[in-house]
């Protein structure tokens, strides 16, 4: 049957990974405690608390309703973007993301979540909870991909697919994905600046993704 990964919980020096199957058992596998939290996100992690820009994450969603077939609407995809214009030379951006669905973060067009080797680090983030209880924060070092220079334009976006949260198989009908973030700016100054979803971002349902769907899989007109 299908294997569900429940979650990855730290107790008495080991990590448990608690799994199951469909109308089946639930199981347990003990790992060692030793950087296991890195190694499964990738280049990505769990935001620290200490590092999160403070205030509350404002999360968007496009206006409107989606405009066409109505058997697709639970599987569309919604998009979101922002231009940010630096004020001086730029020294380090990092960005804290998360969303009511599943992200894919890019910048400046290209893939946050990238290897050395090219692969993909990680996939359905921010993962399933129970978004009413908890939402999950990932961090991101994006000072590679930022134009740091004073005056220079860099395009921070992000695709929001419906996952867990809302599409066809998840239960809640009607509801649109949404999506939040920070972007911390620290200039060569020593200054920093934070930059978050607000009325200023773009968001809409026009994206490249035909069908996007955590059961029934993705469907991109190239």
């Amino acid at each position: 049957g299908t294997v569900f990964l429940e979650g990855l919980v730290p107790f008495r020096g080991k990590w448990r990974l608690f799994f199951g199957c469909a109308d089946s058992r639930v199981g347990m596998a003990p790992l060692p405690c030793d950087g296991m939290e890195n190694r499964a996100v990738g280049l990505s992690s769990f935001a620290e608390p200490k590092n999160v820009p403070p205030g509350k994450f404002t999360f968007i969603s496009p206006a409107g309703e989606w405009k066409g077939d109505e058997l697709r609407k639970d599987e569309k995809s919604a998009a979101f973007s922002r231009r940010v214009v630096n004020t001086a030379d730029v020294a380090r951006v990092e960005l804290f993301a998360s969303a009511l669905g599943s992200f894919e973060l890019y910048v400046n067009g290209s893939l946050v979540s990238v290897e050395e080797d090219g692969n993909r680090a990680d996939f359905l983030r921010p993962g399933a909870t129970d978004v009413w209880r908890r939402r999950h924060f990932l961090s991101y070092d994006v000072t590679h991909l930022w134009r740091r220079g004073k005056g220079e334009k860099n395009d921070v976006s992000a695709f929001v697919s419906r996952s867990w949260f809302s599409d066809a198989a998840g239960g809640r009908k009607g509801v649109k994905p949404a999506f939040a973030a920070k972007a911390k700016i620290v200039f060569s100054d020593g200054s920093s600046v934070v930059v978050e979803t607000d009325e200023s971002w773009s968001a809409s349902f026009a994206t490249p993704f035909e069908r996007a769907g955590i059961y029934f899989g993705e469907v991109r007109d190239a």
